[in-house]
């Protein structure tokens, strides 16, 4: 079974291979997982948000500033013991990829997400 990051991963990676019509085609295959807004998707596949309005119906996603290049960070995270992991979830936060985003990609709340990042932050300033 393909996770959700894994495929926006993949996604992203092909998405600056092919053409158009192939990345609208990435777009609904994002769009199934019911978890991503229009506009994330479509940064991830390097297409205009308007261009995607046809590809699928409103989501009840959480939406939020998705920077497809920490996509490979938050993966990695996951596969850390949670310290380590903290770290680099702050570090995709840093880049521009928020709490909501993060938290949907790992399948977490976002209150588990912004409370270890506040708390690393924390860490960080004493």
């Amino acid at each position: 079974m393909t996770t959700l990051l894994g495929k926006a991963i993949a996604a992203y990676a092909a998405s600056d291979l092919i053409g158009r019509p192939e990345r609208r085609v990435l777009a609904k295959e994002l769009a199934e997982f019911d978890a991503l807004s229009k506009r994330q998707i479509a940064s991830i596949v390097r297409l205009d948000p308007n261009e995607l309005v046809d590809a699928f119906e409103k989501t009840d996603s959480r939406g939020g500033r998705l920077n497809p290049e920490t996509l490979e960070i938050i993966e990695q995270a996951l596969t850390l013991p949670e310290g380590e992991a903290i770290a680099l979830y702050y570090k995709a936060y840093q880049e521009g990829t928020s709490v909501d985003a993060i938290a949907t990609l790992i399948g977490q709340s976002r209150d588990y997400v912004w409370n270890r990042i506040r708390k690393h932050k924390k860490g960080l300033e004493t």
